[in-house]
Order: C-alpha cells, then sequence, then structure tokens
C-alpha cells in the first residue's frame, strides 16, 4: 500500500509541472510578453525560455505543497501545433523542501492538439518515474479560459523505489482512458490505471471514479489478494 500510496503522489506532481507549463504558456499576459504570479510563482517568457520560479524561500501553493526555485521549460516552434516541442528542466526546484529533478519532453505530433509526453528519471519522494504518454485536447485548447477544456491521458512506463528493489511497471486500460477536465483545476475526473509489481507479477488497479466528479478519489483494487481500499489523489 505504501508503494502504490507514494506513485500516486509522485504522478501527482509530476503531471502538476505539466499544468504549470501550460498554465503559463497560455496565459494571455504572458504570451503577450508581460509577467504574471500564478500559484505564488513569477511567470514569464523571455525569448523561447518560460520561468516559473519561486524564489529561493518555500512559498504555500493551492494544493498545500511549499514550493521553491525554478522550473524552465524550452519551447520550439507554436505551442499545440505539429512540430512543435518544449524540453523542461528544474532549477533548484523542490516541492515540501523535497527536490525535484529529471527531464520532461512534450512534443505536438497533431494540431488536434495532440501532445507526446516522455520523461527520463523524473524524481521525487524516493522514485524514478520514466514514462510516455499521448495526451489529446478534446475541448476548450484554443481558449484562454479553462472552464470548457477536457483532454484524455494514456500512460505507459516503469516507476522504482530508489531505495529499494521495488520496480512497478503501469499503463492506462485501453477501454478506460483518463480524462482529465481543466475546470476541476485539472483534476481527473475518470480512467484506469494498471500497475503490475515487477518482483512478483502481482496487479493493483487505480480506479478514477466517475460518480466523485472533481474529487479525485481513487478507488485501490490489490487484486490478486482480493483487497480493496480508497485514497485521495493529490491532485495536480
Amino acid at each position: 500500500m505504501e508503494n502504490t500510496q507514494l506513485y500516486a503522489e509522485v504522478l501527482g506532481e509530476f503531471l502538476s509541472v505539466w499544468r504549470r507549463i501550460d498554465e503559463g504558456i497560455r496565459n494571455p499576459t504572458v504570451a503577450a510578453g508581460g509577467q504574471v504570479v500564478i500559484d505564488q510563482a513569477t511567470v514569464v517568457k523571455n525569448g523561447n525560455i518560460l520561468s516559473i520560479d519561486y524564489g529561493n524561500i518555500q512559498k504555500l501553493c493551492a494544493d498545500g505543497k511549499t514550493r521553491r526555485g525554478k522550473i524552465e521549460a524550452a519551447i520550439k516552434g507554436d505551442y499545440g501545433f505539429t512540430g512543435s516541442s518544449i524540453i523542461i528542466s528544474f532549477i533548484g526546484f523542490r516541492v515540501d523542501d523535497i527536490p525535484v529533478d529529471g527531464s520532461i519532453t512534450i512534443s505536438a505530433v497533431s494540431s488536434d492538439p495532440q501532445f507526446n509526453v516522455h520523461s527520463t528519471n523524473f524524481s521525487y519522494r524516493d522514485y524514478l518515474l520514466n514514462l510516455n504518454s499521448i495526451m489529446t485536447w478534446h475541448n476548450g485548447f484554443n481558449t484562454y479560459t479553462f472552464i470548457d477544456d477536457t483532454l484524455t491521458l494514456t500512460l505507459q512506463g516503469t516507476a522504482s523505489r530508489q531505495s529499494r528493489n521495488f520496480t512497478l511497471k503501469y499503463e492506462t486500460d485501453s477501454q478506460n482512458t483518463i480524462k482529465l477536465a481543466l475546470g476541476c483545476n485539472y483534476r481527473v475526473v475518470k480512467g484506469l490505471l494498471n500497475l503490475r509489481i515487477d518482483k512478483d507479477s502481482s496487479l493493483v488497479k487505480f480506479d478514477f471514479i466517475e460518480a466523485d466528479g472533481c474529487n479525485d478519489l481513487i478507488k485501490v483494487e490489490f487484486v490478486n489478494e482480493r483487497y480493496n481500499t480508497f485514497i485521495k489523489f493529490s491532485g495536480f
């Protein structure tokens, strides 16, 4: 249970980084060359570099976590158009005073828009997260407000604990792809994620319960042990 709870926290923080980049790029003031503060971070775009800077002192953010340091995104092309790409890096970035490191690449493969999201050794809370994802917008990408935005997300990869010999292999269920609603503060509103523990092949299912709306409650089913429990997803 500890490993799956921790995995949910790391995945939540990974997607939180993407959320903050997306908010920054699509902000009309930033797009026009200005500077804004979004959730305690100073956000500005200089040339092709988007900077999300929390400064050197921990700032309390809306999700109840503290952050300091900087996220930077090197942008090539026009966000959301085929051929555009973003490479995300971290400069002294910490969440709840825990270092976040690794790299994330986001590349647009069609102007629907649809993105490939790839991470190499994204590290947080004792996990190394390697991920391949396809993110597809269905509504609202071309508007500046998020209330009408919906998108789906596939996930596939591995998550390894650095202090223990423990690896999870995970992938979204093809019949129940993860759906996000940005109007729900970027929360998951439905979807199923399968996690398989490498050392014994036991299966754990994360069910983002559709009936709970924006509440991000996850039903965790330990299939081999015939045991269910519920956890709260930390959100994005």
